[in-house]
């Protein structure tokens, strides 16, 4: 019985390798998808050397969102971890400071990308919190 699921596993592991087809590596999808899993990587690199702030986070959350319509399913997943694991080093950085000077930091920077509710052009921490609410 052993003897059976060895050879059935052997069998299975190279049942691809006989595909005349191969794998095309010169697939532009593949190429595409590659650069942009390396723009991910490299944005979320570049939030890090200048520390944790609310101001690096939310270049990094504009430049992920210039990148989102050429994302597919597991990039889009991979942008959205980044931006959830980087945005915890953002909060410890005001967490203690007061409620509203944690609101006037916040509110232009990590909450857009958390509420997907950009802040318009020129408009104050204040007026986004009451348009948002």
């Amino acid at each position: 019985m052993l003897r059976f699921f060895a050879y059935a596993l052997l069998i299975a592991a190279t049942a691809g390798c006989s595909s005349s087809e191969g794998i095309d590596i010169n697939n532009p999808q593949v190429a595409e998808d590659h650069s942009l899993h390396d723009a991910i990587i490299a944005a979320a690199r570049k939030a890090r050397p200048s520390g944790p702030s609310p101001a690096a986070y939310r270049k990094l959350a504009l430049e992920i969102e210039s990148l989102r319509p050429r994302l597919d399913a597991e990039l889009t997943d991979l942008s959205e971890r980044k931006l959830v694991f980087l945005a915890v080093p953002s909060l410890l950085q005001i967490a203690d400071l007061p409620p509203a000077e944690q609101a006037e930091k916040l509110a232009l920077t990590v909450w857009p990308t958390a509420l997907r509710v950009p802040p318009e052009p020129k408009e104050t921490a204040a007026h986004y919190l009451e348009r948002v609410c």
